[in-house]
């Protein structure tokens, strides 16, 4: 692959992308543990890691733009739909692993 994305926040997933991503492995995941980048990742051209900018508000402006351009799609990373009323349980689904990205549901039947 010339550019993988990386969106679950695992080590296993960044250590399979690696040694198959020829130019860009971008990192999207929650980070979840450390990342060990392993020397056989640059057997070829040198690999280039790419995150995105801290979690504030210009950031939070910079993924919103992305998905009206269409440019970002995050429905098929979203493994669950959560009420916002039940903001706690998609928090706790996060940090039991259970889930890669919780679709909090906002409009006024939900919260």
């Amino acid at each position: 692959m010339d550019v993988s994305i990386d969106c679950v926040g695992s080590a296993a997933v960044v250590d399979f992308l690696g040694p198959r991503t020829k130019h860009v492995l971008a990192l999207f995941g929650v980070q979840r543990e450390d990342y060990t980048f392993k020397r056989d990742y640059f057997g070829g051209p040198p690999l280039r890691m790419w995150g995105y900018p801290d979690h504030n508000l210009p950031a939070a402006r910079f993924a919103h733009a992305l998905i009206l351009a269409g440019k970002l799609n995050l429905a098929p990373l979203a493994t669950h739909r959560v009420p916002l009323r039940d903001y706690r349980r998609a928090v706790q689904l996060l940090l039991d692993r259970e889930a890669i990205k919780v679709c909090l549901l906002c409009d006024r039947a939900n919260t």
